[in-house]
């Protein structure tokens, strides 16, 4: 295991950072930033279970994302700080027990190195890693990168600073501080229910669910696009022009794009496989 890793225990309801060396550290509260200076108390926290619980999750994945449980389903994964974040810690700054919904999908792509800078070459191996083929994967690569990237940074994509890329036209899913507003997103699964209870499945057409976000968005180019590269990773994932509410949901929580990648391809192999390296 290497760098430090959030776990969040789902029993005690706190956030946890467990570093390489095995050290443990964790907040003041439960609405308190993470800090060097305040480890975790073994009277109260399960150091044991914690360190444990990383070794599981280096032993049993390529990358520890945000999302996967120990078997237990006790210890949750929030993924590891980037260098980014590695740096202000260890300088002596408070971190956040888990980064921002948006951030989490967007970290996907972010991982050689994992710095919170999405450069153009890790842009483009996230795409292949989804299925995409070389010339789909380059044009996603070439529209997201001008559009979210900056010139000063070689058309590389701040996830800290995404926000400001963002244009306006889309689901309002994801309030200006890149979480999940639930209220919003269960507008949209309910249709989803509906829609697969009528269709007595649970996936439902791309069509039908493309008019369910027309119903409760006016989609503009950028989101109109970014929902057509769902699409497209859905029907890899489900083998036809369909998707269910809980691929829609994982989405915007941060795990779908992870859980497509996992998908063996003709040759055996994940296209995770190929984040790393």
């Amino acid at each position: 295991m290497t760098g430090l890793l959030r776990i969040y225990d789902r029993q005690g309801t706190r956030h946890y950072l467990v570093d390489s060396g095995n050290a443990v550290y964790t907040s003041k509260g439960a609405s308190n930033p993470i800090c060097r200076d305040t480890p975790a108390d073994p009277a109260r926290d399960p150091i044991a279970e914690l360190r444990a619980a990383a070794k599981f999750f280096d032993q049993y994945y390529l990358v520890p994302f945000s999302g996967i449980a120990t078997n237990d389903g006790r210890f949750v994964s929030r993924g590891r700080l980037n260098s980014r974040e590695s740096g202000r810690f260890n300088a002596g700054e408070g971190i956040r027990g888990r980064r921002p919904a948006l951030a989490e999908h967007l970290d996907f792509f972010d991982q050689c190195p994992a710095d919170g800078m999405i450069t153009v070459r890790e842009n483009f191996t996230g795409w292949r890693a989804l299925g995409f083929g070389l010339l789909r994967a380059a044009l996603q690569t070439l529209l997201s990168s001008v559009l979210f990237g900056r010139v000063a940074d070689g058309f590389a994509i701040d996830i800290d600073r995404i926000g400001e890329k963002r244009k306006g036209g889309n689901t309002g899913i994801y309030d200006a501080n890149g979480e999940v507003d639930p209220q919003r997103m269960q507008r949209f699964l309910d249709d989803f229910d509906r829609a697969a209870k009528e269709a007595r499945t649970l996936a439902i057409s791309q069509e039908k669910a493309s008019a369910i976000i027309d119903t409760h968005a006016s989609l503009g180019m950028v989101s109109s696009g970014q929902f057509r590269s769902l699409f497209k990773v859905c029907e890899r994932v489900n083998n036809g022009k369909t998707i269910t509410r809980e691929q829609f949901q994982m989405l915007f929580e941060g795990t779908l794009l992870v859980y497509a990648a996992s998908y063996p391809r003709r040759d055996g192999h994940a296209g995770i496989q190929a984040l790393g390296r």
